[in-house]
């Protein structure tokens, strides 16, 4: 269905019966980080990658020199990304996919080593993930001298991830409204490549095709405000899926309802496109956390 026509036809003669979508389906602190302890970091897995270079000396054009104090020309430098944002990256990234477990014990020197770079980037993320709660203070370690902690990655939080799809549920029903308002046509492209996923292994590809249907749909809103607030919680919610997918290998009919969504914005029924995006949004959200409860459990 590529025309708004066909789809509209399809809409009226087939109206989705609004009970099907009510039921729960499988959709997927601030303080520095204080002497960080030795602990071990175990199985990163093969997914893990180096970052190339590390830190180095003064770069070409510096020589330390009485002379340099006299050369005020300066080497042009070549824009490159920070380290410490791509350190956080490649953490952030390995912590979602789940080579950094719920409760791996972090150091910097593992870290640094596993990367190919210098303490200080790592320090200086492991910071940052420790403010976005991606990373807590572990438990003290029998016979740790001093007491001292060390960090791991933080649990998952069936509660807190509960509260954030409250709040995406309602950004979620708004942007839907919004779209509907331009009658906006999901690609067909989009919803084909999303049923492979679904019916597919890859939790990963899965998850992505979640987010690149949900993002079409904020970007047909109008509103870019939308996608970046929803942004802010994204990591948190696919670091969740990701974790309950793997092991669960659960599957739903989330592109029935995904569907549904999109033939409602199609028609311009705002209101009923704004309900069916937060009921699925809420559903999804009471459900994932269930599943987290199973989840941390089972986890030995």
């Amino acid at each position: 269905m590529t025309e708004t026509g066909n789809i509209c036809t399809l809409y009226t003669e087939f109206r989705i019966d609004d009970d099907s979508i009510n039921n729960p389906v499988d959709n997927p602190v601030d303080n520095p980080v204080d002497n960080p302890v030795d602990d071990p970091v175990d199985n990163l897995g093969s997914n893990f990658q180096s970052l190339p270079g590390g830190t180095s000396g003064p770069g070409p054009g510096f020589h330390g020199s009485h002379e340099s104090r006299h050369d005020m020309s300066l080497a042009q430098l070549h824009a490159a990304p920070d380290l410490v944002d791509r350190v956080y990256g490649s953490l952030m990234a390995a912590i979602s996919r789940g080579d950094l477990a719920p409760g791996h014990r972090l150091t910097q020197e593992e870290l640094a080593e596993k990367l190919a770079v210098s303490r200080q980037p790592v320090l200086q993320a492991l910071r940052l993930l420790k403010k976005d709660g991606f990373v807590v203070d572990a438990p003290a370690k029998s016979g740790a001298a001093g007491g001292a902690r060390g960090l791991m990655v933080a649990p998952l939080d069936g509660v807190m991830i509960a509260r954030l799809y409250q709040v995406r549920s309602v950004l979620d029903g708004l942007a839907a409204r919004l779209a509907a308002g331009a009658r906006a046509i999901v690609p067909e492209d989009l919803m084909r490549r999303s049923r492979a996923a679904a019916a597919g292994d890859d939790v990963g590809t899965l998850i992505d095709a979640d987010a690149q249907f949900h993002d079409f749909i904020y970007a047909a809103s109008g509103n870019p405000l939308i996608a970046e607030s929803a942004g802010r919680h994204w990591q948190h919610i696919r670091r969740a899926m990701g974790a309950v997918l793997q092991s669960t290998g659960a599957r739903g009919a989330v592109w029935d309802e995904h569907e549904a969504i999109a033939a409602a914005i199609a028609c311009g029924d705002a209101a009923r496109a704004e309900r069916l995006a937060r009921e699925h949004c809420e559903a999804a959200g009471a459900n994932l956390a269930i599943r987290i409860d199973d989840y941390t459990a089972a986890a030995p």
